[in-house]
């Protein structure tokens, strides 16, 4: 004959640490910003410079709406954000090479998901 208790037991303890890692790690799962391309990595730019600067006029170009993010404060290196930007508007205008650099862009979107 089988006890059911111990496998219930067993679920519930596996339920209760799921919950407690979901907790735990969570937030910090949440905070992490991931892109594919750097295409991909200038829209989740764009997405978070809309909720955490929302001052932010649509058709501002991506200095100005990064210009309104630096008085946020926040730990980026600011000189490399705006290297980055201008590269990627030199590719997206035919103007240079595909930058393969966007690492401080993903540091930004990150700072202001944090931010919010």
């Amino acid at each position: 004959m089988v006890d059911w208790t111990i496998y219930a037991l067993a679920g519930l303890d596996v339920t209760l640490y799921s919950l407690l890692a979901y907790q735990v790690l969570g937030p910090k799962l949440a905070g992490q910003v991931r892109a594919g391309s750097l295409s991909e990595a200038f829209v989740i730019l764009g997405n978070e410079l809309r909720s955490a600067v929302p001052g932010i006029p649509r058709g501002s170009t991506w200095k100005e709406a990064i210009r309104q993010a630096q008085g946020l404060g926040l730990d980026v290196d600011w000189r490399e954000v705006g290297r980055e930007v201008d590269s990627y508007e030199a590719y997206r205008f035919g103007r240079g090479d595909q930058p393969a650099e966007y690492g401080e862009v993903l540091a930004l979107a990150r700072e202001l998901k944090r931010a919010r």
